[in-house]
């Protein structure tokens, strides 16, 4: 059961993968596979998303200890990067990003989705709404205010108005509040792009696994990508699950996305501040191979 719902979505990266090696796609290549995905795909998979998630069903203790295991490796991958790796300021928040923000869209929801319904698709979603909009906002805030000289709620907001998933997610819950139904037509638009989303950045992630040299900075990208997905889950289950006596079942959902790898907008953000993605691809790469196993044993939970 498990392989039936992990497969699928490995052997899409693993196309991707051949298809650099035998020089079909080049880095080039996934970088516009990306543009679509963020500038189009993304934003319509956010507005499905939203649309039809059920709010009232959220478990606003499990999404508290989610946010709480983010921040304290958030702020451990920013610190190690910072004081010992002694990387520039700017990239260590974006390494703190890294070990904080799970690829849940376009990797660990397909995967749940091909495996259950109700409560963990509900949760996963409610993860991934408040990601974009609370993640977004913070990292838009530390980096506008290390890159002006003076931070203004204008500034915020410009770059967030530039932000197509983060703008998807406000007018999605605009939506939901205001019960705004949309025309057949432009239901079935967002619906049917929304599917684009996932298997494209999966697609992509494979030509990048196989222009991405690992070995360089092996000891850095094993460094932080064990933070991102050993520590954020170990912290999320010590919180959630002994502390607040969440059962296995309950706290299920927010540990499949703990475990996740560390998400692409990563990158993107990168591109925006005009931050060197050389320390950040290769902690993308490797946390994704290293979370393959461990989302697997969790999905047997």
């Amino acid at each position: 059961m498990v392989l039936d719902g992990v497969t699928p979505i490995i052997l899409v990266v693993v196309l991707g993968f051949f298809s650099a090696k035998l020089q079909m796609f080049s880095l080039n290549s996934a970088k516009e596979l990306n543009r679509m995905v963020f500038f189009f795909a993304l934003p319509m998979f956010c507005i499905n998303l939203i649309t039809n998630a059920n709010f009232e069903k959220f478990n606003f203790i499990l999404l508290a200890c989610y946010v709480f295991s983010q921040a304290v490796t958030g702020t451990i991958g920013s610190l190690v990067a910072h004081r010992f790796w002694k990387l520039p300021l700017k990239t260590s928040v974006l390494i703190g990003l890294a070990t904080t923000l799970s690829n849940h869209v376009l990797f660990v929801l397909p995967i749940a989705q091909n495996l259950f319904a109700g409560y963990i698709i509900d949760q996963i979603s409610a993860i991934i709404i408040v990601d974009t909009i609370l993640i977004a906002l913070i990292v838009i805030s530390v980096l506008e205010g290390l890159t002006s000289q003076s931070m203004s709620l204008f500034g915020i907001l410009a770059r967030l108005s530039k932000n197509p998933p983060v703008l998807a997610v406000f007018a999605g819950l605009l939506m939901v509040a205001l019960a705004i139904e949309l025309p057949v037509y432009l239901t079935k638009l967002v619906t049917f792009s929304a599917y684009a989303a996932a298997p494209t950045a999966l697609f992509s992630m494979g030509i990048v696994i196989y222009n991405t040299p690992i070995l360089a900075q092996l000891k850095f990208a094993v460094a932080i990508s064990s933070i991102k997905v050993i520590l954020q889950p170990l912290v999320f289950m010590i919180i959630a699950g002994g502390l607040l006596h969440q059962s296995a079942e309950m706290l299920k959902p927010g540990l499949m996305v703990a475990v996740g790898p560390s998400g692409t907008m990563v990158l993107v953000f990168a591109s925006a501040y005009n931050v060197d993605p050389k320390p950040l691809a290769p902690v993308v790469v490797l946390s994704f191979l290293i979370s393959i196993p461990l989302l697997c044993l969790t999905l047997l939970l």
